[in-house]
């Protein structure tokens, strides 16, 4: 019951400050998106951020825990996240600390470090 009020914590003050953050300097938070890769062995995680570009692949060790403290948001949800980022930097104009085009390119960049790492093992 803890994990899930926490869950819900986390998620609520992720998206309040997503959706906030127009009148701050810093419009677009920069934060590492991850995603399971199920291999047959153990699941791994691959990991970017939405911009600084960074990417990293988890260990199956390290994934198994730091999972449960991780949010899952479906892909519809995360289009809405994505969206109010976009807005937010319509508001903020020439203050906006990013290109609109580079929230996208974390879930590509993703997609093909997650790609990547299934067709090696």
């Amino acid at each position: 019951m803890k994990k899930k009020r926490f869950a819900k914590i986390i998620l609520l003050s992720f998206l309040a400050l997503a959706l906030c953050n127009c009148a701050a300097k810093d419009v677009v938070p920069d934060v590492e998106i991850c995603a399971e890769i199920p291999f047959i062995d153990g699941r791994e995680g691959a990991c970017a951020t939405n911009l600084s570009k960074k990417k990293r692949i988890i260990s199956n060790q390290e994934w198994e825990a730091q999972r449960p403290y991780m949010i899952m948001v479906h892909a519809d949800q995360w289009s809405k996240v994505k969206l109010s980022w976009k807005k937010a930097c319509r508001y903020a104009g020439d203050e906006c600390n990013v290109a609109l085009e580079s929230v996208d390119s974390v879930i590509k960049a993703l997609d093909g470090l997650v790609e990547k790492v299934s067709l090696t093992k």
